[in-house]
């Protein structure tokens, strides 16, 4: 139910500092960012709304968006 994104592009926002300071409390290891953009580069077998090459975005999600690369549960993610 998961899909691999590579991403292009990220939300900054100044939410992300407050985990940075540890205002906000987080399981580590974590990443930063809650949005990005990018390309589907593998999908799950049981995703059937999205396949590799697909252009998509997440807006709210697991913290992890600071990254080239991400796994991600398929229904956080929208086809644009």
């Amino acid at each position: 139910d998961e899909v691999l994104i590579r991403h292009f592009a990220i939300g900054v926002n100044f939410i992300d500092t407050y985990y940075r300071s540890g205002l906000y409390e987080t399981a580590l290891p974590t990443g930063l960012g809650f949005e990005a953009a990018g390309i589907v580069e593998e999908a799950g077998e049981d995703v059937l709304h999205l396949k590799a090459g697909d252009r998509v975005a997440y807006g709210q999600g697991p913290l992890g968006s600071y990254s080239d690369r991400r796994i991600i549960p398929a229904k956080f993610v929208v086809k644009i």
